[in-house]
């Protein structure tokens, strides 16, 4: 005759057993994976410089708490005055486009219109410039904002009639409320950098006058000037 209680007895001391083992091996499984992890962070700090702690692999910010780290950052993605004053010129404009070839020529003028907006949460103000020029469809595309990191304007500008990026950097002259921009791009011709300034004038929230300059063989010359009227 089969004994129950035995049976019952016997099934509950496997079960105990196995889940023992699972309990093993998975603890193991564990140790063995540590094993691997720290043996690859240690292979990773082995061929970092002497001068850099290994224990730490790279600290970015040594001496420096967190909060005030976080704090940087979190005020650093924020709009700042200087992003709400680029904010006013907002809008649709009409502008008229002097290109100049040398200084006693007299320039081209065409007209053109162009729509003003910010972008990345007022961080940039973008600014999107079409019309024609000798006939052929023109579109350039510039883009303002103030890192407040370097405390300084950042402004590039590209269009579909070259491959190249235009990138200036400068300050805001509170007195004249114009914006002074420098940099460099490269000549097609020469494929050499030529320096390149530029201003833009915020004469209100309804007029900007630009001009831009550029310096070949140690002469700066006026190569363009922009008129932009804001629409009512």
């Amino acid at each position: 005759m089969i004994n129950k209680k035995k049976i019952i007895q016997f099934v509950f001391l496997a079960a105990l057993f196995a889940g023992c083992t699972h309990h093993q091996q998975k603890k193991n499984s564990d140790n063995i994976s540590d094993t691997i992890r720290k043996t690859r962070m240690d292979e990773v700090a082995e061929k970092l410089p002497s001068e850099i702690k290994k224990d730490s692999l790279v600290n970015l910010y040594e001496g420096i708490d967190s909060f005030t780290i976080a704090k940087a950052w979190k005020d650093y993605g924020q709009a700042g005055p200087n992003h709400k004053m680029l904010d006013t010129l907002a809008g649709s404009w009409e502008e008229e486009i002097k290109f100049y070839k040398d200084a006693v020529d007299t320039p081209t003028t065409i007209k053109m219109n162009a729509a003003v907006a910010p972008i990345f949460n007022g961080l940039y103000q973008q600014t999107l410039h079409r019309g024609k020029i000798d006939g052929l469809p023109y579109e350039a595309r510039a883009i303002i904002g103030f890192n407040k990191a370097k405390n300084q304007f950042e402004y590039s500008w590209l269009d579909n009639f070259s491959s190249g990026m235009m990138y200036l950097t400068g300050d805001l002259d509170s007195v004249t409320n114009t914006i002074n921009l420098a940099g460099t791009m490269a000549d097609p011709v020469t494929g050499k950098e030529i320096g390149i300034r530029q201003t833009i004038e915020l004469v209100n929230n309804k007029k900007q006058h630009i001009k831009l300059y550029d310096t070949r063989n140690k002469m700066e010359r006026l190569s363009m000037e922009i008129i932009m009227q804001k629409n009512k």
